[in-house]
């Protein structure tokens, strides 16, 4: 049986990968095997080893981007990945988006809630990122919600690009 599905989130920077993997306490490996359901493994470019038996990998993309891939079956992934708030949001909001756009959206869509908080990580050092390949300084403040406000000032290197 497999649970293997895939989320709308797109991942760009690999660096940032690795970085927000780092922040949780996890590593990536490169070119290695993702654990799933009942010992299934699919190869990936990079692979976080989380406890237990399941990963997550993401496999580099002809454009560049990097495809989740991970056995999303049940909380395996979600314990160590998710933002319980978001995950709760996701698990209420499922009969709705499977009654209006299907299983796979619905199940698209948890997906991306059982890795909230890694892809919270990943779009915060993707924002470092952008701004240091543009020039640019920023200011972060964390909000009482939990959430991180990142103010970027100054003049782009690349006009257009942001």
């Amino acid at each position: 049986m497999s649970h293997w599905f895939s989320v709308k989130t797109r991942f760009e920077s690999k660096k940032a990968l690795m970085k927000a993997a780092e922040a949780m306490g996890y590593y990536m490996r490169h070119r290695t095997k993702c654990r799933g359901y009942g010992g299934q493994t699919t190869k990936c470019d990079l692979v976080m080893k989380l406890p237990g038996d399941y990963d997550i990998g993401f496999q580099n993309q002809p454009d560049g981007a990097y495809a989740v891939v991970a056995d999303f079956w049940d909380n395996h992934i979600s314990k160590y990945l998710a933002d319980p708030n978001v995950l709760k949001k996701a698990e209420e909001m499922y009969p709705e988006i499977e009654k209006q756009q299907g299983y796979k959206a619905a199940e698209a869509n948890m997906a991306d809630a059982k890795i909230s908080k890694f892809t919270k990580l990943y779009n915060y050092f993707l924002m470092q990122e952008i701004a240091q390949v543009q020039g640019l300084q920023y200011t972060e403040a964390i909000l009482e919600d939990g959430s991180i406000r990142i103010e970027m000032t100054g003049e782009p290197y690349l006009k257009g690009v942001l």
